[in-house]
């Protein structure tokens, strides 16, 4: 089957910490060839890089491979959606989110798993081995540091997502808009939206806040260590 055979594309343009990796697996069990956008994925990193200098180009060249995308460049922090929508018009278009203030706490959750200082959190996630996880988030909230910047990066949050609807409203192009950690029925909302018959299982909840942030930190370590050949980061 060629790519062209498999029917219209689908795009999560939400920020990382909306559900992205629940809906990724979402789509996945409806069919869906889907281009994973967790950061433990260091493929992610070029697409980061890319998506930072503009290169529109190569990204599109990229999406001929699969036919959903979830999390990284895809969502949050850019204007990407509009180079899709220009690509892709007859694409499917999800814009997940969450309440900000949860939101926000979900970033530092994540963020925060090697170091609890709001200072330097940034810093040890990027000497952890997420350099293009750190190198992304410096970029689209123009910070250096954690500490101190609730208000701006909840503001560059919430200025996305009203610029995003705001933009498929004046198009005329039907968005999704979820919040799966708080829709009783997400299946029924998503596949009611892509029109496709509702799975009997239950819907996915991935990648929500470790118990053990120390367990959940060395499974990451090990990860990115087996990925690049950093022994160093499981220490002695």
């Amino acid at each position: 089957m060629t790519m062209a055979d498999r029917g219209r594309k689908l795009f999560n343009i939400g920020f990382s910490k909306t559900g992205t990796t629940s809906i990724e697996q979402a789509l996945i069990a409806l069919g869906y060839r889907m281009s994973k956008g967790h950061w433990k994925y260091y493929y992610n990193y070029y697409l980061l890089a890319i998506a930072v200098h503009g290169d529109y180009d190569e990204l599109i060249r990229y999406t001929k491979q699969f036919d959903a995308f979830c999390d990284g460049p895809w969502g949050g922090g850019t204007e990407l959606y509009k180079r899709l929508l220009t690509e892709y018009p007859d694409a499917d278009f999800v814009l997940s989110l969450r309440a900000p203030d949860k939101w926000y706490d979900s970033l530092v959750t994540m963020l925060s798993l090697f170091d609890d200082d709001e200072r330097t959190i940034l810093s040890s996630y990027h000497s952890n081995g997420l350099f293009g996880t750190v190198y992304w988030f410096r970029y689209i909230f123009d910070i250096d540091e954690l500490a101190g910047n609730r208000d701006k990066v909840i503001s560059a949050y919430n200025a996305y997502n009203d610029a995003v609807r705001t933009h498929f409203e004046q198009i005329g192009k039907p968005l999704l808009v979820i919040d799966v950690s708080t829709d009783p029925a997400p299946w029924q909302t998503l596949c009611g939206f892509l029109d496709k018959p509702v799975p009997d299982t239950p819907f996915p909840r991935l990648n929500t806040a470790p118990k053990d942030k120390s367990v959940a930190a060395q499974r990451l370590r090990k990860n990115i260590a087996d990925q690049l050949d950093l022994d160093f980061l499981l220490g002695d």
